[in-house]
């Protein structure tokens, strides 16, 4: 016999909450050394009847022909806990009457429905404290509100608030007890494997991030020890507020592939056993290429092409001065489509002659891969534009054209003509001057079908701005 092992309940809380704890919510909760998660809020006082707790089994008798009852059956258990609310608050009252209440500082007002209303289920908490600094507490995941005993509002009484959860089967188990109590530690491990959280793998694809953290649970006062099978390692201390550590010296995870983490925990001069947890992480996307990049007026169109995944979440154009050798000058504009994407640059920051590098980003989760860097040279000023189509006199070619907002090259303009993918200069022109008339070469004999265009020179080892192309058919003689 034990008399240190007598509990009595001296104080007591209920906490509640309708959201769903996360992986390392739930694990807090079995350690009552640690601060209740804040998604559960607290009921306030209770009457002195404390929280009941009724326990039930379906047991089915095994029974012989000759000999009775051989054996029993638990066929299901049922789990009821029932408290009454001495606090007439907005979560009490709120809990009582599946509703909320809505309005400001001066007034809260709350719609009580009829009849249809599903209630959300509910995670419960029960603590029982001893006053020796002893809890023993009951977590019930998974609850729905039951039998309810409404509060009788006369003379000398308080409104009191009766309410009853059952517990509703999760994952074959209805509630959890845990507990701090000398009656029951001893003679377990003095110190358990830490529990290894983190990083959370994507619902969707069980994959997790390269730049996601390493961390966990552990014992307050230890230190756990982190080493993966990639050959990274990390000692961390267990935090003495929330009980949670980190890899914090961890700071990537190799892409593509798995990742197993091994994680011991220390308590003074014990060490645990080992907790292992295999992760697979995100591989890098493929590259996306440029294919062209052209300027009209301040309207850059870059042409580019990838291959598209699940694991993209966007593409990332980032452009800058080559001359600035540094990120100060970079913009960002990003897509989900392919093909091409425009955008308007300040002629005033990137005037003519300004080369600019641009390169893609294809982003994924936490993942990311960089496209070729593509060098480009703006221009201040428009492609000339081809007035109708150009007229034949002979073997006599007379075209015209006109600059966009007046801005014109200072060298002037060249005439071409091309065929079978080669360009042939037919004459240039002055400044200023936007019609050329010459003989066509020989190279395109009557009755031939070329394209003409004019070219905007521009300074050396820049792009030129050509005109769009316009189709003529050299008349038979």
């Amino acid at each position: 016999m034990e008399p240190s092992a007598v509990r009595m309940g001296v104080v007591g809380q209920v906490y509640v909450t309708a959201e769903p704890l996360s992986a390392l919510e739930s694990a807090q909760l079995l350690d009552v050394s640690l601060p209740v998660p804040d998604p559960l809020i607290a009921l306030g006082y209770l009457s002195d009847d404390g929280f009941e707790h009724e326990w039930s089994e379906d047991v089915k008798e095994i029974v012989t022909w000759s000999r009775g009852t051989v054996s029993t059956i638990i066929r299901g258990r049922s789990l009821k806990m029932t408290f009454t609310a001495l606090e007439s608050n907005r979560d009490v009252v709120g809990l009582f009457y599946g509703s909320d209440f809505t309005g400001n500082v001066q007034a809260g007002s709350m719609r009580i429905t009829n009849g249809y209303t599903r209630r959300p289920g509910y995670t419960v908490v029960y603590d029982v404290f001893d006053d020796d600094g002893t809890v023993w507490r009951l977590i019930v995941p998974s609850a729905r509100v039951g039998a309810l005993t409404p509060p009788k509002f006369n003379p000398g009484s308080v409104s009191a608030w009766g309410i009853s959860f059952t517990a509703v089967d999760t994952a074959g188990y209805l509630a959890t007890w845990t507990t701090n109590d000398p009656s029951v530690t001893d003679g377990l491990d003095r110190v358990s494997p830490p529990l290894i959280l983190f990083p959370e793998p994507d619902a969707a694809t069980g994959l997790v991030r390269p730049d996601g953290t390493i961390g966990g649970l552990g014992m307050r006062g230890g230190r756990v020890l982190v080493t993966t099978s990639a050959g990274l390692q990390d000692t961390c201390v267990v935090s003495p507020t929330d009980g949670t550590w980190w890899a914090q010296d961890i700071t990537a995870l190799p892409t593509g592939g798995p990742i197993t983490v091994t994680a011991v925990q220390q308590l003074g001069d014990d060490t645990s056993a080992p907790a292992t947890q295999t992760f697979t992480v995100y591989p890098l996307p493929e590259r996306a290429s440029v294919t062209n990049i052209s300027q009209s007026g301040p309207t850059l169109t870059v042409q580019w092409s990838a291959t598209p995944s699940p694991l993209i979440e966007q593409w990332v154009f980032w452009m800058w001065k080559v001359s600035d050798g540094s990120d100060t000058e970079k913009s960002m504009f990003t897509t989900t489509g392919l093909g091409a994407v425009q955008f308007d640059i300040d002629q005033t920051v990137y005037p003519h002659g300004t080369v600019l590098a641009v390169q893609i980003e294809a982003a994924g989760p936490g993942v990311s891969q960089d496209s070729t860097e593509v060098w480009f040279a703006t221009t201040s000023y428009n492609p000339p534009h081809v007035l109708g189509v150009p007229t034949m006199t002979g073997r006599t070619i007379t075209v015209d054209w006109s600059a966009v907002d007046d801005a014109y090259p200072e060298s002037g303009y060249q005439v071409y003509a091309t065929t079978d993918n080669r360009a042939q200069l037919l004459g240039s022109t002055q400044p200023e001057v936007f019609t050329w008339s010459g003989p066509l070469p020989d190279m395109f004999p009557p009755g031939s079908s070329y394209d003409v265009f004019v070219r905007a020179p521009t300074a050396s080892d820049l792009s030129p701005v050509d005109s769009p192309r316009v189709k003529v058919t050299a008349p038979a003689v």
